[in-house]
């Protein structure tokens, strides 16, 4: 669906996703695209299971966070709004902080958005990715 209109770029502050950062500003430009960030954090631990049918089971462990999800996320955007400023200083970028894994809230972005295209490393994705595809 060319051109691409609206780019989300999903941070977690890894090496690997900080090295898709120069991919994702020229494809910004070149296609005068809107660009979105979004960061994805959890206040509750959870172990993530190998499930055939599923792909992956995301178990509550339980445990109270004194942090309300508010005062967590208005902590995200500050920590998000500094990425973007040092990443992408010439653009006009669009951030959100989500409760929850990542995958849903992305998945949930690109509904709300109507996001064409949406840019990430293909590698890099530590133990999730080892539990998936084996070592």
């Amino acid at each position: 669906m060319l051109p691409f209109r609206r780019i989300l770029f999903p941070v977690d502050y890894s090496p690997s996703r900080r090295a898709v950062i120069p991919y994702v500003q020229d494809a910004a430009r070149h296609f005068h695209s809107q660009l979105t960030l979004l960061h994805a954090f959890a206040l509750q631990p959870c172990l993530a299971i190998p499930n055939p049918r599923e792909a992956l089971v995301y178990t509550d462990l339980g445990g109270e966070y004194p942090q309300p999800v508010e005062q967590a996320r208005e902590l995200q955007c500050r920590r998000l709004k500094e990425f973007a400023s040092k990443s992408f200083p010439d653009q006009h970028v669009e951030l959100f902080a989500e409760e929850g894994e990542a995958a849903t809230a992305i998945d949930r972005t690109i509904q709300r958005q109507g996001t064409d295209l949406v840019m990430m490393p293909t590698r890099g994705c530590g133990p999730v990715r080892r539990l998936l595809l084996g070592p």
